[in-house]
């Protein structure tokens, strides 16, 4: 948050290992920010754990912004658990 003033909300279930973002050159704050979000959204599934089942799974990760300055990030198959207790808004996709 004191690189880019966004604040992340990440969803327990993602325990994502190692990330891989495509560049050996030297980042600002705010360009590591923007590539390590990218490899986030864009690069397939990470690894994630689902603590009631107590089982590892892979999903896709979604960035839902709400509102300005605010980020949630959760599993895509969690979405709709995040939505019926109130967690992420409705129309989120």
């Amino acid at each position: 948050m004191d690189v880019s003033g966004t604040q992340y909300l990440i969803a327990v279930e993602a325990v994502a290992g190692t990330i891989h973002f495509g560049t050996t050159n030297v980042l600002s704050g705010s360009q590591w920010v923007a590539a390590f979000e990218q490899a986030l959204e864009t690069g397939g599934s990470v690894g994630c754990y689902d603590f009631a089942q107590k089982r590892p799974f892979q999903d896709t990760l979604l960035f839902i912004r709400e509102e300005p300055g605010l980020v949630k990030v959760v599993p895509r198959s969690k979405l709709d658990t995040y939505q019926e207790v109130g967690l992420v808004k409705a129309k989120a996709r």
